[in-house]
């Protein structure tokens, strides 16, 4: 709750400052050393390639986030029309200009709805094939979510 609240006030302080003096990124799901700490939730986001949705490395979300902000100083200083217009047309739509989302936008499920799925696709991804993988994690998902 707490990490939830920091992003939600982060959000909307960058809302408060405006597109002309906000810079609002997004990080991928990484793949770092406290995430894979944990055994449960290192098997949930390993496991949600089943989903289509890429934890990245943590040197590659170091970097690409580096080059994020370079582009995200340089455009705030040009004060981009682009920017400006999305801003107009919706406030949160700064947030999209660059997030890095890994597909975690483009998945057709809530991340809440899939974290234990994931969890049983990893491990089922060790023992079988990707495909009878995603057809036991499917399976397990619609008797776990069915109300009896």
């Amino acid at each position: 709750p707490n990490y939830a609240f920091a992003k939600l006030l982060q959000r909307l302080r960058a809302i408060a400052c405006g597109p002309a003096n906000a810079i609002a990124t997004i990080a991928p799901a990484s793949l770092t050393q406290s995430v894979m700490h944990n055994a449960m939730v290192r098997a949930g986001i390993l496991g949600c390639e089943t989903f289509g949705i890429v934890p990245f490395l943590p040197e590659t979300s170091n970097a690409l986030m580096t080059a994020l902000l370079v582009h995200d100083v340089r455009e705030l200083d040009s004060s981009s029309d682009r920017r400006q217009r999305a801003f107009r047309e919706h406030p949160m739509l700064v947030f999209q200009h660059s997030a890095v989302h890994g597909g975690t936008w483009r998945c057709a499920y809530k991340t809440s709805s899939t974290t234990k799925i994931s969890v049983v696709a990893f491990a089922l991804n060790k023992l079988t094939s990707p495909q009878v993988t995603a057809a036991a994690a499917l399976a397990a998902g619609a008797f776990a979510t069915a109300r009896l």
